[in-house]
């Protein structure tokens, strides 16, 4: 892997954490609203997939630091599961 494509993973990475967040914020209205089980449910997966992708994005930010770049890894989730 080159520089440009360790950090467009990087940038894929950030930006599916925003995305979780978002999914994160509708499903927690849901909670509040309705107290749905599904929406506790994919709130927590959210959660922790992104806890996964916040260690995976540090891992190769010092990777690619050091020049490491085919040490650098993709989230390997690809969505959500189906509840």
């Amino acid at each position: 892997m080159k520089k440009e494509e360790a950090k467009k993973v990087q940038l894929f990475i950030l930006q599916l954490i925003g995305n979780h967040l978002e999914q994160m914020a509708v499903h927690e209205l849901k909670i509040n609203d309705v107290k749905s089980k599904t929406s506790l449910d994919l709130w927590n997966y959210y959660k922790s997939w992104n806890e996964e992708l916040e260690e995976l994005y540090k891992q190769n930010s010092y990777y690619i630091k050091n020049g490491e770049f085919n040490k650098v890894k993709m989230a390997e989730r690809q969505e959500p599961p189906r509840f």
